[in-house]
């Protein structure tokens, strides 16, 4: 990087500069004890210009003019849109999905489900961040599903995937898709969730608990609510909150046959990291995806992930070649 050159004058001698790592920086008064050189040390100059310090803002100006360019600003030759039909339950077995009618439709390209997920031989999202990462134990710790094959587990949950020429197109066909639910009881809360009895998200999380570790000295932490004078009870509600980027979540994907690769624009904040996921959900080599995050609009961390759609679009992309 090319340093600030500092002034010089005929009533002063010019103003030393200290070179750390190729940034040139004004001299503080403090380097004044090292007169011989200007040097300061390294590590010292790097705690007072280096960590927390304002890095100036470059892209403002585009942003503020309309110059951005965000995934839905996107449009590839043979482009399609997809609409994903979600689970209007919090818990349900899946009987039946009927695609037929919605299929025939006009501009419709596809109209998936989970069986079709489960013919292609997809594997569900995985859990990048089990317990053990952090120190806890070996526990169940169940994939995402792609779209629902037997039951949905929450309001929203992706059922089947419309591909049509336009968005409308998909819209009208997506009202077309008929959905048998056999509604099942649920908790609206982790109180209730945790209560005995309460119905089960995963069967095979007891409890609906994830994991259960401990760490700390139980004896010692006992002894000091034991000994002290008092103890003060409460009870914590936090309510349901979620990061909103005034940007929604977006994924253009392309599907390349000769080389049997992807070329995935999204809406996201980690594309080294997506490689590795998309490579576990479709069962290809790592090498065989390029992720592109242009413009984003907003992130908090929500967008760290991969998500359903990400895949659908990939996995569409590539059906429909």
């Amino acid at each position: 990087m090319a340093g600030r050159q500092a002034k010089s004058s005929l009533r002063r001698p010019r103003t030393p500069v200290a070179v750390v790592r190729g940034l040139a920086l004004d001299t503080p008064a403090h380097m004044n004890e090292y007169p011989e050189t200007g040097e300061l040390p390294v590590g010292k100059a790097l705690m007072k210009f280096g960590i927390g310090q304002p890095v100036p803002r470059t892209e403002d100006p585009r942003l503020l003019r309309g110059g951005g360019r965000y995934v839905d600003d996107l449009n590839l030759p043979r482009q399609a849109v997809g609409y994903v039909v979600r689970s209007p339950h919090s818990h349900a077995r899946v009987n039946e999905v009927a695609t037929a009618a919605a299929a025939r439709m006009p501009g419709v390209l596809a109209v998936l489900a989970g069986r079709d997920v489960e013919a292609d031989g997809l594997r569900d999202i995985a859990c990048h961040v089990p317990p053990m990462a952090f120190g806890g134990p070996m526990t169940y710790t169940p994939g995402h599903p792609i779209l629902a094959r037997d039951r949905v587990r929450c309001v929203g949950d992706p059922v089947a995937f419309v591909v049509a020429e336009t968005l409308e197109q998909a819209r009208n066909a997506a009202e077309a898709v008929e959905v048998e639910y056999e509604i099942l009881p649920a908790a609206g809360s982790t109180r209730d969730a945790a209560v005995e009895g309460a119905p089960l998200v995963w069967d095979d999380a007891p409890g609906n608990l994830w994991f259960d570790m401990e760490l700390g000295d139980r004896a010692a932490a006992d002894a000091a609510f034991a000994s002290a004078p008092h103890v003060v009870k409460a009870r914590l509600h936090n309510n349901r909150i979620s990061a909103n980027a005034m940007g929604p979540r977006a994924t253009l994907a392309e599907y390349h046959p000769g080389q049997d690769s992807f070329t995935i624009w999204m809406s996201s904040q980690g594309p080294h990291q997506h490689r590795p996921v998309f490579a576990e959900i479709f069962g290809v080599p790592a090498g065989s995806f390029r992720i592109i995050c242009p413009d984003v609009g907003g992130g908090f961390g929500m967008k760290n992930n991969v998500f359903p759609e990400d895949a659908l679009c990939a996995w569409t992309a590539r059906r429909l070649r």
